[in-house]
């Protein structure tokens, strides 16, 4: 995880990971409050697509050195 902050045009948080090994990753989030919505987003914080979550995580593939970023919403 490279980045955790609050969105530039809201209250939702902002999650950036960057692999840097040059290696794919199979990452799990686990926070400690029941997720709201989870979306995809660019580096300019806008939504691209709905990430699938479960309670309190979720799950998702990095490539060899990319950058992907995420918008959490709580309830």
């Amino acid at each position: 995880m490279d980045t955790v902050k609050k969105s530039e045009d809201g209250s939702e948080l902002i999650l950036r990971f960057y692999e840097f090994g040059n290696r794919r990753d199979d990452v799990e989030v686990t926070l400690s409050r029941r997720l709201q919505a989870v979306r995809e987003c660019n580096l300019t914080e806008k939504d691209d697509k709905d990430v699938d979550f479960e309670d309190h995580r979720f799950t998702f593939t990095l490539n060899p050195y990319e950058i992907t970023t995420f918008k959490v919403s709580w309830r």
